[in-house]
């Protein structure tokens, strides 16, 4: 499977967590999401993780990606999980046939899983079946 042209992939590295922290705001509605990314974790996991920068259609082509070694395992459903106010990623996640999972509560109008991770967030869960 092949990448879209206007992007490149490589290994991650430790100095990429500024990079990558800096532009983590706006698509997280304005939250400062830095926190969920510690800086240890690029430190750590640099040789098994991938830095991907630009391309229109990356998340679809990784997400593509994935799919195919999940299939592969015997794995037939795929998770998603976010905040229900980055509606940019619920509609990328439903333009790849994710479906909402029900939940406990409704935040603008999308179904919630209340307190999710037991620290006052509310998250929308969403499942596909691996093609």
């Amino acid at each position: 499977m092949t990448p879209p042209d206007d992007c490149t992939c490589r290994e991650m590295c430790a100095a990429d967590w500024v990079r990558v922290t800096a532009v983590l705001v706006d698509p997280w509605g304005g939250r400062d999401v830095r926190v969920m990314l510690p800086r240890q974790s690029f430190r750590h996991l640099a040789t098994t993780s991938l830095v991907v920068e630009r391309g229109a259609g990356i998340g679809r082509h990784l997400y593509e990606r994935f799919f195919a070694p999940a299939l592969g395992a015997g794995r037939v459903t795929a998770r998603a999980i976010t905040l229900p106010i980055t509606k940019g990623s619920l509609a990328f996640h439903r333009s790849l046939e994710f479906a909402i999972k029900p939940g406990n509560g409704e935040v603008d109008g999308a179904p919630v899983h209340l307190d999710d991770n037991g620290s006052g967030e509310h998250r929308v869960i969403m499942e596909r079946v691996v093609p």
